[in-house]
């Protein structure tokens, strides 16, 4: 989020100084912006997978969960770059691959056997997802179902705790919901009902 809105306000602030060119303005800075972050993937990230959640799915089932930091940190700025100057990409693959990596990095650094490495890989992954979107319930179903795709125990309640803890630290970050605005007592129904 705060990526998105450091571009955009920086992508907003360019166009009003291109006065010159009108209304087109918008237009160089978006088509700017969205070069910029081709080059940010083709010349920052090699031949690396992790592009998507279907990518991170498979270096969870076929290489233990193996996802290179570098090349996805190139990814999430030229994702942030690219939202925040208008592209019509989500956060959802950018916020799965860089919860995935850095999860990954951290059972690598503790030297974790591979199938709890896979098992921290979808907790990244359930995290960044529950924290993204105030959603810690589809974030514990994406995790063990789409990335993980084991359903034992263990790894559920795993996954459910990073979940948990990721939406609970968001909070504050982030801010309220927009069903928590909804229900507050200044807007929408209020009090009353």
């Amino acid at each position: 989020y705060k990526l998105i809105d450091l571009t955009q306000a920086a992508a907003l602030t360019t166009a009003d100084r291109l006065e010159g060119l009108g209304r087109l303005a918008v237009l160089v800075v978006v088509m700017a912006g969205l070069a910029l972050a081709r080059l940010l993937v083709r010349y920052g990230t090699g031949d690396s997978d992790g592009e998507n959640v279907p990518d991170v799915s498979r270096a969870v089932a076929k290489r233990g969960g193996l996802i290179h930091l570098l090349p996805v940190m190139f990814k999430t700025a030229a994702a942030g770059l690219a939202i925040g100057t208008g592209g019509s990409v989500g956060r959802e693959g950018p916020i799965v691959q860089i919860g995935s990596a850095l999860a990954y990095s951290l059972g690598q650094w503790v030297r974790m056997p591979e199938n709890r490495l896979r098992t921290l890989v979808a907790c990244g992954a359930a995290g960044g997802i529950a924290a993204t979107f105030n959603a810690p319930i589809t974030g514990v179903f994406f995790g063990v179902e789409i990335i993980l795709r084991e359903f034992s125990i263990e790894a559920i309640f795993t996954v459910m705790l990073a979940a948990m803890v990721a939406d609970a630290i968001s909070q504050p970050i982030l801010g309220p919901s927009l069903i928590d605005i909804w229900r507050s007592p200044r807007i929408g129904r209020g009090r009353d009902g």
